[in-house]
């Protein structure tokens, strides 16, 4: 992989820190206690826990049962929400930015589901400010006791300072799908992450668009990153204006990134790779549109020769049916180190449009017994050019006919993973 994701992850040094009417009998006091109810929040009512009613979204959270429903109308709350009891969803209502939560000046979290919640599900919100917007989980080597599951849905995040829309932890599981989020338009001295999947946590990352994190020169930012963890679907985001698309990545080599899908996606205008993978094995990529990228659409493996980049490999991959075109420097681009994987049906076409030295539709520098002396295999690629030669064939986008490398007729469409749960 190349220097780009020399610093891209850096880690926190510490954890984050984390009712009987008179003459009624005791069934309605069991009633009482385990009928859901709604709690209605407005920061214009009057506190009334009696009737459910109050200011703030923590006195609603801190007054909630499981599985009750918490709805907050149209304001801006200047606060941080904390929610560690199971099924307590917070729901905004009204029209979409009317309904805020602004993290206090120097808050770390403005939305966390941990404790071992599950089932909390955060829908509609605009989220601004914090060291990170919504978080489930709560650190890298957390227990499952202090993980967060659940699901954020058609919010906007934006502001934050590290993260946007965070799982991490052994035991957190999580759905976000229609988010937009958004990175500070500065860049800072850190490397802002839009959606991050870490450390163990699982989920599907779906239908969310994803700008704007970009960090400093040798400390960059990235769209989606799914980090030190197996099993997760990335599906139908947009990535745009990063410095990296998507990327699957571990610093640790014996923590391998395995088994996630990373299907029909759209990344363009990157600042380096639409889509990357580095000590990630046995994933899938396909049918993902990776165009307009400053370097690569796709790049798998490391570049031993740059002292800056963390060293590993991408093995066993399959990268099929994708499309990259108008790319930097190549639409796929294998470095040395990525071995073993299928490159399959994809279409490259236009790459290289800064015309540097090395760069192809299609280029693989490692060694082997693969295709035109690689260490992969190439089967029905099209695209124009290539390094070594032989890699795929010219030809119109959808002529239906196959690309050099075609020796092997068998299809090993098995490599790869998916995301599927346990």
């Amino acid at each position: 992989m190349r220097s780009a994701f020399r610093s891209v992850f850096g880690r926190r040094s510490t954890a984050r820190v984390l009712r009987r009417p008179a003459g009624r009998l005791g069934l309605i006091e069991l009633e009482a206690r385990n009928t859901p109810s709604t709690l209605l929040v407005d920061d214009n009512f009057t506190p009334d826990p009696t009737h459910n009613r109050f200011n703030s979204i923590q006195a609603a959270v801190n007054a909630a049962r499981p599985h009750d429903d918490i709805k907050v109308f149209a304001g801006t709350y200047t606060e941080a929400v904390t929610i560690t009891k199971t099924d307590v969803d917070l729901t905004a209502v009204g029209r979409p930015g009317q309904v805020r939560i602004q993290g206090p000046a120097g808050a770390d979290i403005v939305v966390q589901v941990a404790g071992g919640a599950k089932d909390v599900d955060i829908v509609g919100f605009t989220i601004i400010g914090g060291n990170a917007g919504i978080q489930f989980g709560t650190h890298f080597d957390s227990p499952a006791s202090l993980s967060g599951s659940g699901s954020a849905k058609s919010n906007v995040i934006q502001g934050y300072a590290q993260v946007g829309l965070e799982a991490i932890g052994t035991g957190t599981r999580v759905d976000f799908e229609g988010n937009v989020v958004t990175a500070p338009s500065t860049a800072g001295t850190g490397a802002p992450i839009g959606i991050q999947i870490s450390d163990g946590a699982r989920g599907d990352v779906q239908r969310n668009i994803v700008s704007g994190n970009r960090g400093s020169a040798d400390n960059e930012g990235v769209g989606i990153l799914v980090f030190q963890t197996s099993k997760v679907n990335v599906e139908r985001n947009s990535t745009f204006n990063n410095d990296e698309g998507i990327l699957l990545a571990s610093f640790d080599p014996a923590i391998r990134v395995t088994h996630v899908l990373v299907s029909r996606n759209l990344t363009f205008n990157n600042r380096f790779n639409g889509i990357g993978l580095f000590n990630a094995d046995n994933n899938q990529i396909v049918d993902n549109v990776a165009s307009f990228n400053d370097s690569d659409g796709i790049n798998l493996g490391s570049d031993p020769t740059d002292p800056n980049a963390p060293q590993g490999t991408a093995q066993n991959n399959l990268i099929k049916g994708n499309t990259a075109e108008f790319n930097g420097r190549a639409g796929i681009f294998l470095e040395q180190t990525a071995t073993n994987n299928m490159v399959i049906g994809n279409r490259l076409f236009h790459n290289n449009t800064h015309n540097v030295t090395g760069g192809a539709d299609a280029v693989d520098l490692s060694h082997g017994t693969g295709t035109a002396g690689t260490a992969n295999r190439w089967k029905d690629n099209r695209g124009n050019t290539s390094i070594p030669g032989g890699l795929v064939r010219p030809g119109g986008k959808h002529d239906g006919h196959g690309g050099h490398g075609d020796h092997d007729d068998d299809d090993d469409d098995h490599h790869g993973g998916h995301g599927d749960d346990d």
